[in-house]
């Protein structure tokens, strides 16, 4: 298999592996999870939520790949073709925007992500733990940029590569 097709086959699955730096805790979360047992446990079950969230788009993809036909990842890019295992994919994808939202705005999702520091900033002087504020206002920036992404997708005649031979 010729590197351009093995990546257009199996890209979900390197995406799984980005989504799983979720599970892994940083070095404070790590020291935490060591003085308090009940953190710990909380701090493990959050993880593999967030990750099991995470990946549910790429899982879709993945099915769409190995059981629906998808040939490439390249055929994601045209959801206006109606592809049912495509339009299942950005379904998933929607699910979890909603789901972020609700965790995030109305639930305690902005706290649990800045005490269990899911995310972390990176600036000039290293790693910077977020504020609520900051995660709210970031998620709003990825919806923002994901929905236009979907819109142009979606209405742009986006050719697919003719790489798979």
């Amino acid at each position: 298999m010729r590197p351009f097709d093995f990546i257009g086959t199996y890209f979900w699955i390197f995406l799984l592996g980005v989504s799983i730096k979720f599970v892994w805790p940083s070095k404070e979360a790590r020291n935490r999870t060591r003085l308090e047992p009940d953190f710990a446990y909380a701090d493990r079950m959050l993880r593999i939520k967030v990750y099991g969230w995470m990946s549910l788009p790429w899982l879709m993809m993945g099915v769409g790949q190995l059981f629906g036909g998808i040939p490439s990842v390249w055929h994601y890019f045209r959801p206006q073709d109606g592809n049912p295992w495509v339009l299942a994919f950005f379904a998933a994808v929607v699910v979890v925007w909603f789901a972020a939202v609700y965790w995030i705005y109305v639930r305690d999702g902005a706290r649990a992500i800045v005490e269990h520091q899911l995310l972390v900033g990176n600036t000039s002087v290293g790693p910077s733990v977020l504020t609520p504020h900051q995660v709210k206002l970031l998620l709003g920036l990825i919806l923002l940029s994901g929905a236009c992404g979907l819109a142009m997708m979606f209405l742009t005649n986006i050719p697919i590569p003719n790489l798979m031979h």
